[in-house]
């Protein structure tokens, strides 16, 4: 059994993290905290979706 993920697994894992920052982002009453997670969200985003279009899985 490998421990390795899923390319697929790893595109949710992603798209999670993405979600969770969002959430964090949208509690933050410090803007500059906000900031920081909106940031983080969106390079989750960015790196599920460039898994996803450079990357073949089932």
């Amino acid at each position: 059994m490998s421990d390795k993920r899923t390319v697929k697994e790893t595109i949710e894992l992603f798209e999670n993290y993405a979600y969770h920052f969002e959430m964090e982002a949208h509690r933050c009453s410090d803007k500059e905290t906000a900031a920081n997670w909106r940031g983080k969200a969106e390079a989750y985003k960015m790196a599920a979706f460039e898994i996803e279009r450079n990357m073949k899985h089932d």
